[in-house]
């Protein structure tokens, strides 16, 4: 039927903008670090996590911070260290540092990564592997094995049956745990030196986040919304229509939240399916009569997307089940793109959402900020494409995505056209495109030519990645012998994993960007080094995500300054 907000939604005018104060002046960033440190530390205790671990974990501050990757592929080389100062002529007082992260969603941590043991019980050496005969085998060994096997669904069910064990999925559940995550996430925002602008992708605990960094000093609301952060799926928006997004949008809006929730998300549907929620949800479903919308019955789960555009809203169902959080109504919630901005550099103007095709979940965010000093303004633009690393994959995401009419590509050519005609009359903003393509620059559509990669950096016109690609993805920057092209994912599913077949697949490429517009800015450096290993097969000594990286994928982190012309 035809979407009514809920009662529940319709009374939320409290003008709660944060329910965390703001860090006062006077207590400084160190001193947040250490006590977020300490929370860490001591959830990751909780967790069975042996000391060594922990501490190996930790982010030292600026100047004696060692790579994410944990691993000496070059000489050793510090994050952050890289000093704030305007290149000579900018029209930019500072550098502009931006973080792009997917921080991988909580709902979708539980993956079966091959992750190295942390736990302080783990039955075997630290560089070993338990198996279900007791014997103890090394873990390259285990690692080879995997690999070996890969495409042999028959071996590699075999291996699973092997090593697969509770305590092997209790070591991997710790080094995903989200709260210790979310501390590290906030130690490496500190760690980085607070960068400018944050731009997360997966991020499902956006109420939690959203006032944790309030602390740090940034922002992700526009002034004058007080409205609390309430997550859609609980009051019904959907995006399955014109009138349903429009609905939707506006509801963002008026709340002010840069957040864009991929509604109907897999990775709440998962959450809602597992450990202590399943029994309760199936229940509550059950009850209330929603099978037929809900329940897909030849699988025995949840329909794909049921979520989205569910007319009633999810609050009821979650209450019968006993799952809504009263005190905290966000703690369950779609996975989605959020842009924060430090308030002492810079203040939000407004944001749009686009959704350039029918497709549900392909949505851009894009924030209007603007900096305090010099008054420039900067588009932030954003998007989570969809996954897949094969041609038509590629063919998929270019139709739907980024070359389809009001696509991605469209939305960032706008504004750089935009920017251009202010320019006629002033200081030109800046434009910045901050996303997880899930597209390599070397990946070409099924015609060898087209690509994910080169239709955004035509569009934006330059790449943090220029140094390593060329503008149609060709690498330029592998040394043989020495390193390969950097590298944003580096993963692989063990036999903890629920889906055998994907056991073995390594994730190893580039997929998270940022272009921007060479007309405003350049790029003054990478502020952490990009992820560079001398092959594939060395990499897979450090896979992620690990209690230092909160994420299986790498952050990229850059200072970007003002263009001498601009």
């Amino acid at each position: 039927g035809r979407f009514r907000p809920s009662a529940a939604y319709r009374r939320q005018t409290v003008p709660v903008r944060q329910t965390v104060a703001p860090l006062p002046e006077a207590v400084s960033m160190e001193a947040l670090r250490k006590e977020l440190e300490t929370a860490r530390r001591e959830r990751l205790q909780e967790l069975g996590v042996c000391d060594e671990a922990i501490a190996a974990s930790e982010l030292k501050p600026l100047g004696a911070h060692r790579e994410l990757a944990e691993v000496t592929v070059e000489p050793p080389r510090k994050l952050g260290v890289v000093p704030r100062s305007a290149s000579k002529g900018s029209a930019l007082d500072a550098p502009l540092r931006v973080m792009q992260f997917n921080v991988l969603a909580d709902g979708l941590s539980d993956d079966g990564f091959l992750v190295r043991p942390v736990l302080k019980d783990w039955p075997v050496g630290l560089g070993q592997v338990p198996s279900a005969s007791g014997e103890a085998v090394e873990y390259r060994q285990v690692l080879d094995a995997i690999m070996a096997a890969k495409g042999d669904e028959e071996a590699l069910l075999a291996l699973k049956a092997k090593f697969s064990l509770p305590i092997t999925k209790r070591n991997c559940r710790a080094v995903a745990d989200w709260t210790a995550r979310e501390l590290q996430i906030q130690l490496l925002i500190l760690a980085a030196d607070r960068p400018d602008i944050l731009i997360f992708q997966e991020l499902d605990h956006f109420g939690s986040m959203s006032e944790s960094l309030h602390r740090l000093g940034y922002s992700s609301q526009l002034p004058g919304c007080r409205t609390r952060y309430r997550p859609a799926h609980l009051d019904g928006f959907g995006a399955n229509d014109g009138e349903q997004l429009k609905t939707f949008v506006k509801q963002l809006q008026d709340a002010g939240h840069t957040f864009l929730p991929s509604l109907g998300s897999t990775c709440m549907s998962i959450a809602l399916q597992s450990g202590e929620h399943a029994q309760g949800m199936r229940e509550a479903i059950s009850a209330q009569g929603y099978e037929p919308e809900l329940i897909d019955e030849a699988r025995g789960g949840l329909k794909k997307r049921c979520f989205n555009g569910f007319a009633p809203g999810t609050e009821g169902l979650l209450r019968a089940a006993g799952i809504f959080d009263e005190a905290d109504p966000a703690r369950l919630d779609d996975d989605g793109i959020a842009v924060f901005w430090r308030e002492d550099r810079l203040t939000a103007e407004g944001f749009e959402v686009h959704f350039p095709s029918p497709v549900w979940g392909c949505g851009v965010l894009e924030a209007r900020l603007r900096t305090r000093e010099g008054r420039r303004q900067v588009t932030v633009i954003s998007a989570h494409l969809a996954s897949g690393s094969k041609s038509a994959d590629e063919d998929k995401r270019l139709s739907q995505e980024v070359a389809a009419p009001g696509g991605l590509a469209d939305v960032v050519a706008k504004a750089r056209r935009q920017a251009s005609q202010v320019a006629a009359h002033g200081q030109r903003p800046a434009v910045v495109v901050a996303l997880d393509a899930n597209a390599y620059p070397q990946l070409r559509s099924k015609d060898g030519k087209s690509s994910v990669y080169s239709s955004l950096r035509d569009a934006a016109g330059a790449s943090v990645w220029d140094d390593h690609f060329g503008p149609n993805g060709e690498e330029l920057s592998a040394e043989a012998g020495v390193l390969q092209a950097p590298v944003t994912s580096n993963k692989l599913r063990g036999p903890d994993s629920d889906q055998p077949r994907k056991i073995g697949e390594h994730a190893y490429s580039c997929i998270d960007h940022i272009f921007f517009d060479p007309g405003s800015m350049e790029l003054q450096a990478h502020v952490l080094p990009p992820q560079r290993f001398p092959s594939q097969e060395a990499a897979l000594e450090c896979l992620q995500p690990s209690l230092r990286n909160p994420s299986d994928h790498f952050p990229v982190i850059v200072d970007l300054v003002g263009a001498r012309e601009a």
